[in-house]
């Protein structure tokens, strides 16, 4: 269905987290559903970019290219490349969700408002709704000249927020399935789990997906899983957030399953 910007936006009852049945007369406008986090959407590789490199420990190096702390930020940086100008609008818009109120009326929470990409102004529209599996979210956006609520993406959250799916459209030139994405975090969002996954359908890389993590282990409390469909191969990056040491196992790039590590100062180590 398409909605036009300037029509009058639809409002609604939603009764999230209670059991008991209730009407639009008694649905106040406090009780929204909760936005599903940012972690939902949203993967940090800023461990693995040079602006990382930028604010490093005293006494951490500038890399070179061939250790295996590049080599990582390398294969995460063609992901990292999707979601920072494929998917700008999208994410943009979900991340401006939370600075704004929603309002209701005829069983829909409406999240309107503008934000910036690039300086560049557009409209958003995120719709909540309840449905038997938990909460549906439906994110449209506008940009003047160029489109009009353009549906980017839809989703399904439970009603405890710790799991949910979102499906997300190449863009509005190309309005075709393009990437999956399916979450997980702890009631207390110490730990969680996102996961993208190519569903562009006719190409070599359908079904590669790219797999982040906060596990809250030892030596090693964050991962990414890096599968090319193509290839058929899966790269593997584990770290720990704080000293920044880590190692990756990639058998189609070495040769070989075993592991390769790097130490605090991000140069290669052998691994323990």
């Amino acid at each position: 269905m398409t909605f036009r910007s300037a029509r009058a936006i639809g409002i609604g009852v939603f009764c999230a987290g209670i059991a008991t049945a209730c009407t639009d007369a008694s649905a106040p406008e406090g009780e929204a559903p909760q936005l599903p986090p940012q972690s939902s959407f949203v993967v940090d590789f800023s461990d693995f970019t040079t602006s990382a490199l930028a604010v490093a420990p005293v006494g951490r190096t500038t890399q070179a290219a061939g250790t295996y702390w590049t080599r990582s930020a390398i294969v995460v940086g063609a992901w990292n490349l999707i979601l920072t100008v494929t998917l700008a609008p999208p994410v943009a818009a979900f991340v401006a969700a939370f600075s704004h109120q929603p309002v209701w009326s005829d069983g829909v929470w409406t999240w309107p408002y503008d934000f910036n990409v690039l300086g560049v102004r557009h409209s958003a529209r995120l719709e909540a709704r309840s449905v038997s599996a938990g909460i549906q979210w439906d994110m449209y956006i506008s940009k003047e000249g160029e489109y009009t609520d353009f549906h980017w993406y839809t989703g399904v959250s439970n009603i405890s927020g710790t799991a949910g799916t979102w499906s997300l459209s190449r863009g509005p030139t190309s309005p075709t399935a393009f990437i999956d994405i399916a979450w997980n975090r702890a009631s207390s969002g110490a730990t969680y789990d996102i996961r993208y996954t190519n569903v562009v359908t006719g190409t070599n890389e359908y079904g590669s997906y790219l797999t982040y993590g906060v596990t809250g282990g030892t030596p090693y409390d964050a991962f990414y899983h890096l599968y090319g469909a193509q290839a058929a191969n899966l790269t593997e990056i584990e770290w720990n957030r704080t000293t920044k040491a880590g190692r990756t196992r990639d058998p189609a790039y070495f040769q070989d399953s075993a592991w390769r590590c790097w130490a605090t100062d991000l140069a290669n180590t052998t691994c323990q």
